[in-house]
Protein backbone atom coordinates (compact mmCIF):
# COMPACT_ATOMS: atom_id res chain seq x y z
CA UNK A 1 0.00 0.00 0.00
CA UNK A 2 1.20 3.29 -0.63
CA UNK A 3 2.15 5.23 2.39
CA UNK A 4 2.32 9.55 1.45
CA UNK A 5 4.13 11.12 4.03
CA UNK A 6 3.30 14.62 5.09
CA UNK A 7 5.09 16.88 8.00
CA UNK A 8 3.00 18.50 10.56
CA UNK A 9 3.61 20.61 13.53
CA UNK A 10 3.14 18.62 16.79
CA UNK A 11 1.34 20.58 18.61
CA UNK A 12 -1.10 21.18 15.71
CA UNK A 13 -1.54 17.33 15.22
CA UNK A 14 -2.47 16.51 18.81
CA UNK A 15 -4.90 19.60 18.53
CA UNK A 16 -6.36 18.00 15.38
CA UNK A 17 -6.77 14.36 16.89
CA UNK A 18 -8.73 16.02 19.88
CA UNK A 19 -11.02 18.31 18.49
CA UNK A 20 -11.61 15.87 14.96
CA UNK A 21 -13.62 13.47 17.01
CA UNK A 22 -16.77 15.45 17.36
CA UNK A 23 -16.98 15.05 13.44
CA UNK A 24 -17.51 12.65 10.78
CA UNK A 25 -14.20 14.23 8.78
CA UNK A 26 -10.67 11.97 8.60
CA UNK A 27 -8.28 13.06 10.25
CA UNK A 28 -5.98 12.33 7.27
CA UNK A 29 -7.01 14.72 5.01
CA UNK A 30 -6.97 17.74 7.54
CA UNK A 31 -3.35 16.63 8.37
CA UNK A 32 -3.08 16.54 4.28
CA UNK A 33 -4.19 20.52 3.99
CA UNK A 34 -2.52 22.05 7.13
CA UNK A 35 1.09 20.51 5.72
CA UNK A 36 0.39 22.31 2.11
CA UNK A 37 0.78 25.37 4.61
CA UNK A 38 4.22 24.13 5.06
CA UNK A 39 5.06 22.32 1.59
CA UNK A 40 3.56 24.66 -0.74
CA UNK A 41 5.80 28.32 -0.18
CA UNK A 42 9.09 26.24 -0.70
CA UNK A 43 8.56 25.00 -4.09
CA UNK A 44 10.35 28.21 -6.18
CA UNK A 45 11.76 29.71 -2.95
CA UNK A 46 15.78 30.65 -3.42
CA UNK A 47 15.85 33.07 -0.39
CA UNK A 48 15.66 30.99 3.03
CA UNK A 49 14.58 33.87 5.01
CA UNK A 50 11.68 33.69 2.55
CA UNK A 51 11.30 30.13 2.11
CA UNK A 52 8.18 30.14 3.99
CA UNK A 53 5.85 32.96 3.93
CA UNK A 54 2.79 33.02 6.33
CA UNK A 55 0.12 34.01 3.54
CA UNK A 56 -0.51 30.82 1.23
CA UNK A 57 -3.17 30.49 -1.95
CA UNK A 58 -4.42 27.64 -1.49
CA UNK A 59 -6.74 26.90 -5.17
CA UNK A 60 -10.48 25.58 -4.42
CA UNK A 61 -10.25 23.16 -7.88
CA UNK A 62 -7.26 21.17 -6.52
CA UNK A 63 -8.57 21.18 -2.96
CA UNK A 64 -11.57 19.27 -4.04
CA UNK A 65 -9.28 17.21 -6.52
CA UNK A 66 -7.87 15.36 -3.28
CA UNK A 67 -11.45 15.72 -1.29
CA UNK A 68 -14.33 16.60 -2.73
CA UNK A 69 -15.64 18.42 0.63
CA UNK A 70 -12.51 19.94 0.99
CA UNK A 71 -14.41 22.98 2.00
CA UNK A 72 -15.84 20.87 5.24
CA UNK A 73 -12.16 20.63 5.99
CA UNK A 74 -11.24 24.40 5.83
CA UNK A 75 -14.16 25.46 7.44
CA UNK A 76 -13.05 23.03 10.85
CA UNK A 77 -9.23 24.17 10.45
CA UNK A 78 -10.66 27.74 10.81
CA UNK A 79 -13.58 27.51 13.07
CA UNK A 80 -10.78 25.52 15.44
CA UNK A 81 -8.16 28.34 14.79
CA UNK A 82 -5.44 26.00 13.38
CA UNK A 83 -5.11 27.94 10.12
CA UNK A 84 -6.72 31.64 9.50
CA UNK A 85 -8.28 32.55 6.34
CA UNK A 86 -6.11 35.72 5.51
CA UNK A 87 -7.76 36.71 2.30
CA UNK A 88 -11.11 35.21 -0.09
CA UNK A 89 -10.82 34.33 -3.38
CA UNK A 90 -11.27 37.05 -5.95
CA UNK A 91 -12.72 35.36 -9.45
CA UNK A 92 -12.68 38.68 -11.19
CA UNK A 93 -9.13 39.19 -10.44
CA UNK A 94 -8.92 35.43 -10.46
CA UNK A 95 -7.09 35.15 -7.33
CA UNK A 96 -7.29 31.94 -4.45
CA UNK A 97 -8.05 32.11 -1.18
CA UNK A 98 -5.32 32.99 0.72
CA UNK A 99 -4.66 30.92 4.73
CA UNK A 100 -2.03 30.42 7.28
CA UNK A 101 -1.00 28.40 9.90
CA UNK A 102 -2.96 30.09 13.19
CA UNK A 103 -0.45 32.43 15.54
CA UNK A 104 -0.94 30.10 18.31
CA UNK A 105 1.13 27.52 16.89
CA UNK A 106 4.83 27.51 16.56
CA UNK A 107 6.31 25.32 13.08
CA UNK A 108 9.34 24.22 14.50
CA UNK A 109 8.53 20.97 16.20
CA UNK A 110 7.50 19.22 12.80
CA UNK A 111 6.98 15.63 13.02
CA UNK A 112 6.28 12.88 10.03
CA UNK A 113 3.06 11.64 9.68
CA UNK A 114 1.94 8.72 7.22
CA UNK A 115 -1.46 9.26 5.36
CA UNK A 116 -3.04 5.89 5.34
CA UNK A 117 -7.12 6.92 4.29
CA UNK A 118 -7.28 5.04 1.00
CA UNK A 119 -9.57 7.42 -0.75
CA UNK A 120 -6.60 9.91 -0.01
CA UNK A 121 -3.80 7.68 -0.91
CA UNK A 122 -5.18 7.06 -4.16
CA UNK A 123 -4.05 10.34 -5.09
CA UNK A 124 -0.65 9.38 -4.88
CA UNK A 125 2.40 7.03 -6.71
CA UNK A 126 4.94 5.27 -5.07
CA UNK A 127 7.26 8.30 -4.17
CA UNK A 128 4.19 10.04 -2.76
CA UNK A 129 3.78 12.17 -5.52
CA UNK A 130 0.76 13.38 -6.85
CA UNK A 131 -1.02 13.88 -10.77
CA UNK A 132 0.53 17.72 -10.56
CA UNK A 133 3.95 16.68 -9.34
CA UNK A 134 4.02 14.21 -12.21
CA UNK A 135 3.03 16.39 -14.82
CA UNK A 136 5.76 19.02 -13.85
CA UNK A 137 8.21 16.32 -13.40
CA UNK A 138 7.17 14.96 -16.97
CA UNK A 139 7.81 18.36 -18.57
CA UNK A 140 11.09 18.53 -17.36
CA UNK A 141 12.23 14.99 -17.95
CA UNK A 142 11.00 15.79 -21.72
CA UNK A 143 12.83 19.34 -21.77
CA UNK A 144 15.83 18.44 -19.32
CA UNK A 145 16.50 14.68 -19.29
CA UNK A 146 19.85 14.92 -18.77
CA UNK A 147 19.29 16.77 -15.67
CA UNK A 148 16.71 14.41 -14.01
CA UNK A 149 17.88 11.32 -14.79
CA UNK A 150 20.55 10.83 -11.34
CA UNK A 151 17.14 11.49 -8.58
CA UNK A 152 17.87 7.98 -8.24
CA UNK A 153 18.45 5.96 -5.22
CA UNK A 154 21.56 6.71 -5.35
CA UNK A 155 21.24 10.13 -4.13
CA UNK A 156 21.54 10.92 -0.33
CA UNK A 157 21.62 12.72 3.03
CA UNK A 158 23.16 12.16 5.99
CA UNK A 159 20.01 12.26 8.24
CA UNK A 160 21.82 12.16 11.54
CA UNK A 161 24.40 14.73 11.15
CA UNK A 162 22.25 16.88 8.79
CA UNK A 163 19.40 17.10 11.87
CA UNK A 164 22.04 17.09 14.46
CA UNK A 165 23.45 20.37 12.87
CA UNK A 166 20.54 21.36 12.74
CA UNK A 167 19.37 21.12 16.12
CA UNK A 168 23.22 23.27 17.13
CA UNK A 169 22.21 26.34 14.37
CA UNK A 170 20.73 29.70 15.44
CA UNK A 171 17.91 30.35 13.14
CA UNK A 172 16.32 33.86 12.34
CA UNK A 173 13.05 33.18 12.37
CA UNK A 174 10.57 29.41 12.34
CA UNK A 175 10.17 29.34 8.82
CA UNK A 176 13.88 29.08 8.36
CA UNK A 177 13.97 25.91 11.22
CA UNK A 178 10.87 24.25 9.29
CA UNK A 179 12.45 24.67 5.26
CA UNK A 180 15.30 23.12 6.56
CA UNK A 181 13.52 20.39 7.89
CA UNK A 182 10.95 19.77 5.00
CA UNK A 183 14.29 19.71 2.93
CA UNK A 184 15.94 16.78 4.73
CA UNK A 185 12.67 15.19 4.95
CA UNK A 186 12.34 15.16 0.93
CA UNK A 187 15.86 13.82 0.97
CA UNK A 188 15.65 11.21 3.75
CA UNK A 189 12.47 9.91 2.00
CA UNK A 190 14.14 10.00 -1.57
CA UNK A 191 10.41 11.67 -2.80
CA UNK A 192 12.24 13.99 -5.63
CA UNK A 193 10.89 17.18 -6.97
CA UNK A 194 11.45 18.77 -10.10
CA UNK A 195 9.82 21.61 -12.25
CA UNK A 196 10.71 23.76 -14.82
CA UNK A 197 8.53 27.09 -15.95
CA UNK A 198 9.35 27.92 -19.34
CA UNK A 199 7.26 31.54 -19.52
CA UNK A 200 9.15 32.87 -16.23
CA UNK A 201 12.61 32.28 -15.39
CA UNK A 202 12.95 28.72 -17.33
CA UNK A 203 15.10 27.29 -14.80
CA UNK A 204 14.81 23.85 -13.24
CA UNK A 205 13.66 23.72 -9.96
CA UNK A 206 14.39 20.31 -7.97
CA UNK A 207 15.10 19.22 -4.81
CA UNK A 208 18.77 20.03 -5.23
CA UNK A 209 18.20 23.43 -6.02
CA UNK A 210 16.13 23.83 -2.42
CA UNK A 211 18.96 22.63 -0.75
CA UNK A 212 20.13 25.32 2.37
CA UNK A 213 23.83 25.70 1.48
CA UNK A 214 24.78 24.66 5.03
CA UNK A 215 23.02 20.88 4.68
CA UNK A 216 24.68 20.49 0.92
CA UNK A 217 27.76 18.78 2.93
CA UNK A 218 25.60 15.88 3.80
CA UNK A 219 24.83 15.36 0.33
CA UNK A 220 26.12 12.08 -1.64
CA UNK A 221 25.98 10.67 -4.80
CA UNK A 222 27.15 6.89 -4.96
CA UNK A 223 28.34 7.43 -1.79
CA UNK A 224 30.66 10.83 -3.24
CA UNK A 225 30.67 14.11 -2.22
CA UNK A 226 29.18 16.99 -4.24
CA UNK A 227 31.12 19.89 -6.33
CA UNK A 228 29.24 22.35 -7.79
CA UNK A 229 31.03 24.38 -10.57
CA UNK A 230 29.80 28.14 -10.79
CA UNK A 231 29.63 30.76 -13.65
CA UNK A 232 31.63 33.88 -12.03
CA UNK A 233 29.20 36.69 -11.96
CA UNK A 234 26.32 34.99 -14.12
CA UNK A 235 24.23 37.52 -14.81
CA UNK A 236 26.71 40.16 -15.49
CA UNK A 237 28.84 37.81 -17.60
CA UNK A 238 25.66 36.80 -20.02
CA UNK A 239 24.45 40.60 -19.94
CA UNK A 240 27.93 41.01 -21.81
CA UNK A 241 27.36 38.06 -24.21
CA UNK A 242 24.09 39.91 -25.12
CA UNK A 243 26.32 43.67 -25.54
CA UNK A 244 28.44 41.75 -27.46
CA UNK A 245 25.57 40.88 -29.86
CA UNK A 246 24.60 44.41 -29.95
CA UNK A 247 27.57 45.68 -30.38
CA UNK A 248 28.26 43.53 -33.45
CA UNK A 249 24.40 43.71 -34.37
CA UNK A 250 25.19 39.65 -34.23
CA UNK A 251 21.71 38.20 -35.00
CA UNK A 252 23.09 34.71 -34.97
CA UNK A 253 24.95 35.38 -31.38
CA UNK A 254 21.40 36.07 -29.90
CA UNK A 255 19.75 33.32 -31.73
CA UNK A 256 22.88 30.74 -30.23
CA UNK A 257 22.11 31.90 -26.30
CA UNK A 258 18.63 31.92 -26.91
CA UNK A 259 17.86 35.61 -27.11
CA UNK A 260 15.81 35.41 -30.21
CA UNK A 261 13.32 33.35 -28.16
CA UNK A 262 12.07 36.10 -26.10
CA UNK A 263 12.95 39.38 -28.36
CA UNK A 264 11.10 39.95 -31.74
CA UNK A 265 12.55 41.27 -34.64
CA UNK A 266 11.94 44.61 -33.83
CA UNK A 267 12.94 44.46 -30.92
CA UNK A 268 16.22 43.71 -31.84
CA UNK A 269 16.46 45.92 -34.61
CA UNK A 270 15.74 48.80 -32.10
CA UNK A 271 18.89 47.37 -30.02
CA UNK A 272 20.86 46.94 -32.65
CA UNK A 273 19.54 50.94 -33.98
CA UNK A 274 20.41 52.19 -30.14
CA UNK A 275 22.76 55.57 -29.83
CA UNK A 276 25.78 53.56 -27.89
CA UNK A 277 29.32 54.22 -26.24
CA UNK A 278 30.94 51.96 -27.70
CA UNK A 279 34.03 52.15 -25.40
CA UNK A 280 31.48 52.46 -22.29
CA UNK A 281 30.07 48.87 -22.87
CA UNK A 282 33.78 47.51 -23.86
CA UNK A 283 34.95 49.21 -20.43
CA UNK A 284 32.06 47.26 -18.93
CA UNK A 285 32.02 43.44 -20.56
CA UNK A 286 36.27 44.13 -20.21
CA UNK A 287 35.66 44.52 -16.38
CA UNK A 288 33.08 41.26 -16.03
CA UNK A 289 35.56 38.89 -17.79
CA UNK A 290 39.06 40.12 -17.04
CA UNK A 291 40.82 37.00 -15.65
CA UNK A 292 42.68 38.81 -12.84
CA UNK A 293 39.87 41.04 -12.09
CA UNK A 294 36.70 40.55 -9.92
CA UNK A 295 33.82 43.00 -11.13
CA UNK A 296 32.07 43.45 -7.84
CA UNK A 297 35.52 44.83 -6.29
CA UNK A 298 35.84 46.94 -9.11
CA UNK A 299 32.43 48.19 -9.10
CA UNK A 300 33.69 48.44 -5.30
CA UNK A 301 35.96 51.32 -6.28
CA UNK A 302 32.98 53.09 -8.52
CA UNK A 303 29.77 52.67 -6.18
CA UNK A 304 29.87 54.07 -2.59
CA UNK A 305 28.52 51.81 0.42
CA UNK A 306 27.77 53.23 3.63
CA UNK A 307 29.00 51.39 7.02
CA UNK A 308 27.95 52.09 10.08
CA UNK A 309 29.38 52.33 13.51
CA UNK A 310 30.40 48.57 13.53
CA UNK A 311 31.79 49.03 10.67
CA UNK A 312 29.64 46.90 9.34
CA UNK A 313 28.59 47.56 5.34
CA UNK A 314 25.02 47.89 4.65
CA UNK A 315 21.67 49.11 2.30
CA UNK A 316 18.56 50.38 3.24
CA UNK A 317 16.09 48.71 1.11
CA UNK A 318 12.50 50.71 1.18
CA UNK A 319 9.09 48.80 0.45
CA UNK A 320 5.66 50.76 -0.33
CA UNK A 321 2.78 48.79 1.16
CA UNK A 322 0.67 47.40 -1.51
CA UNK A 323 -2.54 48.80 -0.82
CA UNK A 324 -0.45 52.41 -0.94
CA UNK A 325 2.05 51.57 -3.09
CA UNK A 326 0.67 53.66 -6.15
CA UNK A 327 0.04 56.46 -4.17
CA UNK A 328 3.45 55.98 -2.08
CA UNK A 329 2.00 57.11 1.25
CA UNK A 330 3.85 54.43 3.39
CA UNK A 331 7.13 53.26 2.95
CA UNK A 332 8.68 50.73 5.32
CA UNK A 333 12.78 51.04 5.86
CA UNK A 334 14.93 48.51 6.49
CA UNK A 335 18.48 48.11 7.09
CA UNK A 336 20.57 44.75 5.83
CA UNK A 337 23.92 44.28 6.95
CA UNK A 338 26.74 42.30 4.58
CA UNK A 339 29.57 40.54 5.44
CA UNK A 340 31.77 42.73 3.04
CA UNK A 341 31.27 45.32 0.85
CA UNK A 342 31.59 42.79 -2.10
CA UNK A 343 28.83 41.08 -0.88
CA UNK A 344 26.95 44.59 -0.63
CA UNK A 345 27.41 45.38 -4.17
CA UNK A 346 26.76 42.20 -5.59
CA UNK A 347 23.72 42.77 -4.09
CA UNK A 348 23.07 45.91 -5.55
CA UNK A 349 23.93 45.13 -9.40
CA UNK A 350 21.11 41.68 -8.70
CA UNK A 351 18.74 44.58 -7.59
CA UNK A 352 19.47 46.68 -10.55
CA UNK A 353 18.70 44.01 -12.51
CA UNK A 354 15.34 43.26 -11.22
CA UNK A 355 14.30 47.04 -11.13
CA UNK A 356 12.46 49.13 -12.71
CA UNK A 357 14.99 51.88 -14.95
CA UNK A 358 13.79 54.62 -12.85
CA UNK A 359 14.66 53.04 -9.61
CA UNK A 360 16.07 55.89 -8.13
CA UNK A 361 18.89 55.58 -5.47
CA UNK A 362 21.98 56.78 -5.14
CA UNK A 363 23.75 53.96 -5.55
CA UNK A 364 21.49 53.19 -8.72
CA UNK A 365 22.27 56.57 -9.88
CA UNK A 366 26.01 56.01 -9.20
CA UNK A 367 26.23 52.81 -11.37
CA UNK A 368 24.38 54.54 -14.02
CA UNK A 369 26.73 57.42 -14.19
CA UNK A 370 29.27 54.37 -14.89
CA UNK A 371 28.03 52.75 -17.38
CA UNK A 372 25.10 55.26 -19.02
CA UNK A 373 24.66 52.97 -22.08
CA UNK A 374 24.50 50.06 -20.42
CA UNK A 375 21.58 51.79 -18.86
CA UNK A 376 20.47 53.05 -22.39
CA UNK A 377 19.98 49.12 -23.06
CA UNK A 378 18.10 48.64 -20.31
CA UNK A 379 16.06 51.46 -20.47
CA UNK A 380 15.12 49.98 -24.07
CA UNK A 381 14.14 46.95 -23.34
CA UNK A 382 12.02 47.95 -20.35
CA UNK A 383 10.28 50.58 -23.06
CA UNK A 384 9.64 47.07 -24.41
CA UNK A 385 8.43 44.95 -22.26
CA UNK A 386 11.00 43.04 -22.00
CA UNK A 387 12.14 43.05 -18.21
CA UNK A 388 16.10 42.58 -18.40
CA UNK A 389 16.24 39.61 -15.47
CA UNK A 390 13.67 37.58 -17.11
CA UNK A 391 15.90 37.75 -20.21
CA UNK A 392 19.36 37.46 -19.26
CA UNK A 393 17.65 34.17 -16.72
CA UNK A 394 16.45 32.63 -20.10
CA UNK A 395 19.56 33.41 -21.82
CA UNK A 396 21.57 31.56 -18.41
CA UNK A 397 18.85 28.75 -19.03
CA UNK A 398 19.20 28.11 -22.13
CA UNK A 399 23.09 28.25 -22.80
CA UNK A 400 23.87 26.12 -19.68
CA UNK A 401 21.25 24.30 -18.76
CA UNK A 402 19.34 23.27 -22.67
CA UNK A 403 22.83 23.42 -24.40
CA UNK A 404 26.24 22.79 -22.79
CA UNK A 405 24.99 20.36 -19.90
CA UNK A 406 23.10 18.45 -22.50
CA UNK A 407 26.39 17.93 -24.54
CA UNK A 408 28.59 17.18 -21.64
CA UNK A 409 25.62 14.76 -20.75
CA UNK A 410 26.19 13.25 -24.17
CA UNK A 411 30.10 13.12 -24.06
CA UNK A 412 30.10 11.71 -20.58
CA UNK A 413 26.69 9.50 -20.04
CA UNK A 414 28.42 7.99 -16.82
CA UNK A 415 28.55 11.57 -15.21
CA UNK A 416 26.21 12.54 -12.71
CA UNK A 417 24.77 15.64 -13.36
CA UNK A 418 22.67 18.10 -11.56
CA UNK A 419 22.09 21.82 -11.94
CA UNK A 420 21.77 24.84 -9.26
CA UNK A 421 20.52 27.77 -11.31
CA UNK A 422 24.04 29.08 -12.97
CA UNK A 423 26.19 26.15 -12.13
CA UNK A 424 26.53 22.44 -12.90
CA UNK A 425 27.11 19.92 -10.47
CA UNK A 426 28.67 16.51 -9.89
CA UNK A 427 30.76 14.09 -7.82
CA UNK A 428 34.40 14.88 -6.79
CA UNK A 429 36.04 12.51 -9.20
CA UNK A 430 34.06 14.16 -12.31
CA UNK A 431 34.58 17.79 -10.83
CA UNK A 432 37.95 19.08 -12.86
CA UNK A 433 36.19 17.17 -15.66
CA UNK A 434 32.99 18.95 -15.69
CA UNK A 435 34.74 22.16 -15.35
CA UNK A 436 37.06 21.66 -18.09
CA UNK A 437 34.13 20.90 -20.50
CA UNK A 438 31.30 23.66 -19.19
CA UNK A 439 34.14 26.51 -20.02
CA UNK A 440 35.20 24.96 -23.28
CA UNK A 441 31.24 24.56 -24.40
CA UNK A 442 30.47 28.38 -22.84
CA UNK A 443 33.22 29.56 -25.05
CA UNK A 444 32.09 28.05 -28.15
CA UNK A 445 28.45 29.47 -27.89
CA UNK A 446 28.99 32.90 -26.35
CA UNK A 447 32.54 33.83 -28.06
CA UNK A 448 32.94 35.14 -24.98
CA UNK A 449 35.40 33.75 -22.30
CA UNK A 450 33.84 32.78 -18.97
CA UNK A 451 35.29 32.21 -15.42
CA UNK A 452 34.44 29.75 -13.09
CA UNK A 453 34.75 28.29 -10.08
CA UNK A 454 34.61 25.17 -7.61
CA UNK A 455 31.91 25.45 -4.86
CA UNK A 456 33.12 22.25 -2.52
CA UNK A 457 30.10 20.99 -0.87
CA UNK A 458 31.99 18.91 1.26
CA UNK A 459 33.55 21.33 3.86
CA UNK A 460 36.39 18.65 6.00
Amino acid sequence: MIMKKVLIPQCILEDLQKEIRSTNLQIDVAVFFVSLLISIPAEYRIDIKKAIEDNVPLDSQILKSYRHNYDDYIDFLVNNNIIEKVRNHGADINQCSVYKISGLYSITDLVEYQITDVCLSKKFDQNGLDKFDLKKMRLSGQLRPHLVKNFDEDLKINFESANKLIEEMKFESEKQIAYYKMCMHQFNNQSWKYSIKPDTDNRLHSSITRVPKALREFIFYENKHLVAVDIKTSQPYFLSVLIKAILKKDKELLRKIGATKILSDEVIEGLFDLKLDRDDLINFVESVINPEGDFYLYLGEIIEIKQDKEGNYFRIRSAFSNKKKRKGLYKEQTKEIFLSKREAIKDLVMELLYASPKYNTKEASQFRKAFPSVHKIIQFLHRKNVPLHHLLQNIEAITLLDKVAKTISEKHPYMPLFSVHDSLVTTSSFSRLLKKEMEEEINKITTLKVKTEYEYWNKS
